[in-house]
């Protein structure tokens, strides 16, 4: 038995060895490898970009680890979201006006640059049946945005494709 303290944040916990509290249950991982674009202004999925997870107990947490690496042209954005199912779940408030509402946003400064787009949530799905995690993207109005490649793309050892995935773990409450 260990004794963890935070003392910061003036929290005192004891979790035993045999308690399973935090243990990580399974993981799931997909990778996407190929490249996608869109010059929608709305989130779209992001093809691909899905796993799917059955956690074992409504109190289980599951933690998802996202990387995207994002571009677009001409000093654009690309926008990213999480969903579970069809719920949009860790996106920003709204600030008023037209702003865009998401989990992480791309800008792109130069054609030939790929930036990577990551966030991490802890998510309480509260179920045991099987849940679809992914990741949706957008475009900002009038651009086009792609996602493992640059705007430009072009056939040089400088511009890199570079994967994304998207990782679940089931963590015991």
């Amino acid at each position: 038995m260990g004794t963890l303290t935070v003392d910061n944040l003036n929290v005192n916990s004891t979790l035993t060895a045999t308690s399973g509290v935090g243990k990580v249950l399974q993981v799931q991982q997909t990778v996407k490898s190929d490249t996608f674009s869109t010059t929608s202004a709305t989130y779209v999925d992001l093809t691909g970009l899905t796993v799917n997870i059955t956690p074992t107990s409504t109190s289980n947490k599951i933690l998802v680890l996202v990387t995207t690496n994002g571009s677009a042209a001409s000093t654009y954005n690309t926008m990213f979201q999480l969903v579970r199912d069809s719920t949009e779940i860790f996106k920003g408030d709204t600030g008023g006006g037209s702003q865009s509402l998401a989990s992480m946003q791309a800008r792109d400064q130069d054609a030939n640059t790929l930036n990577s787009a990551n966030f991490n949530f802890l998510d309480s799905p509260s179920t045991t049946s099987q849940v679809t995690y992914k990741v949706q993207a957008m475009a900002q109005s009038g651009g086009t945005s792609y996602v493992n490649r640059t705007a430009t793309d072009s056939n040089s050892q400088a511009i890199a494709r570079i994967p994304s995935s998207i990782i679940v773990m089931e963590i015991s409450a």
